[in-house]
């Protein structure tokens, strides 16, 4: 018999408006809305009162405005939201290796917890004698030492607990076994499982399927022909909830970037014998001293540097070059950088620029040794069991560890 997990997703509510309202007390309770205030800026987030009024992330600023006229706008504060992440994330990783949840990492015992995004993260329960009784006290630690509000949902795969922490926002506490999460999530529409964005269920729906209860009647064949067999098949899991990933807890970062989308298309810089500034040269330079300065902060050298190019008309490409030794150099950063601009600067107008750098040292050595950590396969047995809405563990014929 598998091991049978505890997941938590951990979601922080509201997150980036919740990190203002923590600098200013002011907001609390008024509509609050953080992003942009150009023509072609979107809302990255928004309070829950300003989403009272229809108000949500990734709408453009200018219908946000429409539907909440009162709404406070504040841009987005990204040294704010590192810092509060880390706080929040060193915080539970640190109380999950208190409780013995932990895996091996690649200087001994780790929290088992995998950071999806800076407000977002998977734990693994399964070590834990009393899980509920623990997430729900750590939640309440954060909150205290920290003012931020963690969702939680509870099941035994990475799908249903996302999809369930999102179910009773704010202060979400859900736990779903997988048969209680089919008979709940029967007549929800099929845009709450991530993965299955707007094209996607825009083919189901055309196809007949609506909801996750539609989709677990439809002919695996069918999702076959229609999506082709990989993503046929993920849907196919899908539908009855069996999608699982386990976790990866030990994550190597494969490279550091830094992006810069213009509120407004900007002409291509001209000629370098001009003389004329040439303002999207200038960007690359300064994102590429951004992306060196990341890579110095972790200590990371790495031997490729790209260029990422998105045109007025949305075609977007990438240009790389391989370096023959691993730098953290800004200077031969921002040169090969600019290099790559030179050599590929399009015609037409610029929407977006990036530079990323990657291929790291360390995790290039790693790859070639071959040194991966262990995954879960290798913990106690354990089965997720559900009493009376209440999950606890219950050892297989081993002890687990405390």
């Amino acid at each position: 018999m598998g091991v049978r997990r505890v997941i938590a997703h951990l979601d922080a509510d509201a997150f980036y408006a919740t990190c203002h309202e923590l600098l200013d007390p002011s907001l609390r309770g008024r509509p609050v809305i953080v992003g942009g205030t150009g023509p072609r800026s979107i809302v990255t987030t928004a309070s829950y009162p300003a989403r009272r009024f229809g108000v949500g992330s990734a709408m453009p600023m200018s219908r946000a405005l429409r539907l909440c006229p009162g709404a406070i706008v504040i841009r987005p504060d990204r040294d704010l939201y590192t810092r509060t992440s880390r706080q929040v994330w060193d915080m539970v990783g640190a109380a999950l290796v208190d409780a013995g949840a932990v895996c091996e990492g690649e200087d001994g015992p780790i929290a088992h917890l995998e950071q999806a995004g800076i407000d977002e993260a998977y734990a693994e329960l399964v070590l834990i004698e009393k899980p509920l009784a623990f997430l729900r006290g750590l939640i309440a630690d954060v909150r205290v030492q920290t003012g931020i509000q963690l969702s939680a949902g509870i099941s035994p795969s990475r799908l249903i607990s996302k999809i369930s922490s999102d179910l009773e926002k704010p202060a979400a506490f859900v736990v779903l076994s997988r048969e209680q999460a089919l008979e709940r999530l029967a007549g929800r529409p099929l845009s709450i499982v991530p993965g299955i964005g707007p094209k996607a269920a825009h083919t189901l729906t055309e196809l007949g399927f609506q909801t996750l209860a539609d989709l677990a009647r439809a002919d695996p064949v069918m999702l076959l022909q229609a999506f082709g067999e990989s993503r046929g098949g993920w849907l196919a899991q899908v539908a009855d909830l069996s999608v699982d990933v386990p976790l990866q807890p030990v994550r190597q970062r494969k490279s550091i970037s830094s992006e810069h989308t213009f509120e407004e298309d900007v002409d291509p810089d001209p000629g370098t014998d001009t003389g004329a500034p040439m303002p999207l040269r200038e960007q690359v330079e300064k994102m590429a001293a951004e992306v060196a300065g990341g890579a110095r902060k972790r200590s990371f050298r790495g031997r490729n540097v790209a260029i990422k190019i998105r045109t007025g008309e949305w075609r977007t490409y990438t240009r790389a070059t391989t370096l023959p030794d691993y730098t953290d150099d800004p200077a031969r950063i921002t040169l090969e950088a600019v290099k790559l601009w030179e050599q590929h600067r399009p015609a037409e107008p610029i929407r977006l620029l990036g530079v990323r750098l990657g291929a790291f040292e360390h995790v290039e050595r790693r790859e070639r040794t071959g040194t991966d950590s262990p995954d879960a396969a290798t913990s106690p047995q354990l089965q997720f069991v559900l009493d009376g809405g209440v999950a606890r563990t219950r050892p297989s014929g081993r002890r687990t560890r405390r």
